[in-house]
């Protein structure tokens, strides 16, 4: 008689066992469905590994980027945009992690293996956009300055 109850002890402890790893696997797959449903929709984070955008943001920063607003609006000058490189950037691809590289699984075809820059804008269509040499008067040597439309200092 003792067998058989050790035997069904062994058996609910093994029930026990399987349900709880199929509770945890529904857990981690609804975890994994959520998050790429936010991250392809609303927000993600974002790595900015260089000093491009110094002083608003210091490298290397890490960003949350949400994705609703343009979709009502336009970006404005001056606003912080996100955009994809028009070309695979094999240096940045450095900088992915791994995540990162899954995510790009989900990318619009044409953009696979390419990487998102967080930059400045400073044109919109229809702008002309001028890089001069210009004078910078606290160093010896000359700077670019980005002239938009025409506009001169």
């Amino acid at each position: 008689m003792s067998a058989k109850k050790s035997e069904k002890a062994s058996n609910k402890k093994e029930s026990r066992f399987l349900h709880e790893v199929k509770e945890w696997g529904k857990a981690i797959l609804y975890a994994v469905v959520f998050g790429t449903i936010i991250r392809l929709f609303v927000f993600e984070t974002m790595l900015v590994p260089t000093g491009s955008m110094i002083p608003t943001i210091n490298p290397p920063a890490r960003l949350f980027v949400e994705k609703i607003t343009y979709e009502y609006r336009d970006p404005d000058y001056g606003d912080i945009v996100v955009f994809w490189t028009p070309y695979v950037d094999i240096e940045s691809q450095k900088y992915l992690r791994s995540f990162d590289k899954f995510m790009d699984l989900f990318s619009p075809a044409e953009y696979r293996g390419h990487v998102k820059y967080v930059k400045r804008l400073v044109g919109k269509p229809g702008d002309i956009l001028e890089l001069r040499k210009a004078p910078d008067y606290t160093s010896a040597n000359p700077v670019y300055q980005l002239y938009i439309n025409g506009d001169v200092p």
